[in-house]
């Protein structure tokens, strides 16, 4: 009997381990080219499914643009360093609407209007993030997938120092 329900586990965690976007050829290396430590590319698939990835960009060492191929500008990446992870928390809670933080994330998502934008503030350490994905359609998958760049983030060497 345990042995069924074992193998059962295991059947449901490969089958949903297998769902999102599939990472298109050559995304991970313009992810890693141009934008290292700051977006990883299996969230940026997500966000992007359905669209070609013509570039992506960091302007700034600590922000990351991504633009589809009829030009637009959809994601926008950044963080904001401050003094300690107390004042990172209060810089962050002011974003959000009721001025507070989701816990134990420490994040908000901001009032946005129509779902094709989607904004995410939250703290990595000492750092503020700001994830915002805009001009395509933002279902829950690519608001799961906002959350994960921001978990990635909170991993990430950007954020460790």
């Amino acid at each position: 009997m345990r042995n069924r329900i074992a193998g059962a586990v295991a059947l449901v965690l490969v089958a949903v381990g297998g769902c999102g976007a599939d990472v298109p050829d050559g995304l991970a290396q313009k992810v890693a080219a141009d934008c290292p430590g700051l977006v990883e590319p299996e969230p940026l698939a997500v966000v992007t499914q359905g669209f070609v990835v013509s570039q992506i960009s960091s302007e700034a060492e600590q922000a990351c643009k991504v633009w589809i191929n009829d030009g637009r500008e959809v994601l926008l990446v950044s963080l904001i360093a401050h003094t300690s992870e107390q004042e990172a928390v209060q810089r962050t809670a002011g974003l959000c609407d009721d001025m507070a933080l989701d816990e134990p994330d420490k994040s908000c998502a901001a009032a946005v209007s129509g779902n094709e934008t989607y904004a995410l503030h939250g703290v990595a350490g000492r750092w503020e993030a700001r994830i915002t994905v805009y001009e395509i359609p933002v279902g829950d998958d690519a608001k799961d997938a906002v959350h994960q760049m921001l978990e990635d983030l909170r991993n990430s060497g950007k954020t460790k120092s």
